[in-house]
């Protein structure tokens, strides 16, 4: 038997916070992280690329990864149109702490610990 005809799979959403730079060496920049909202279906997988001209530093264990966030309802933004803009508005310190960070509900990823120019990484998450 096929799949059924007119479903239609709701996105999930992923949190990923990204740790970048303050590699331990004397000439590395300052540490800095960011967090991001990303979407999927299915099992949740990213692609990380450098477009930038110069390798960026990646600490270990110092990146992760929230899966299985349910994305607001259509209901929820025909009564606040900018939704999707509370949702990014929530990826801060308070509600998502870093990874290592007290109540940090982040899943370490293992990523390389640089990313060339050019270069591209993907990976899996977990749910």
């Amino acid at each position: 038997m096929g799949a059924a005809v007119g479903v239609q799979k709701k996105s999930q959403y992923a949190v990923l916070f990204i740790q970048t730079g303050g590699a331990g060496q004397p000439d590395a920049s300052t540490p800095t992280g960011s967090w991001y909202l990303l979407s999927y279906q299915g099992a949740p997988q990213f692609t990380l690329t450098n477009n930038g001209p110069d390798p960026i530093s990646l600490p270990a264990g110092l990146s992760g990864i929230v899966t299985g966030i349910a994305g607001p309802t259509e209901q929820q933004c025909e009564i606040k149109p900018d939704c999707y803009q509370t949702m990014l508005e929530t990826l801060n310190d308070q509600d998502y702490p870093e990874p290592g960070m007290k109540g940090s509900p982040f899943k370490a990823i293992k990523l390389p610990t640089e990313l060339a120019p050019g270069q591209r990484f993907t990976f899996k998450a977990r749910r």
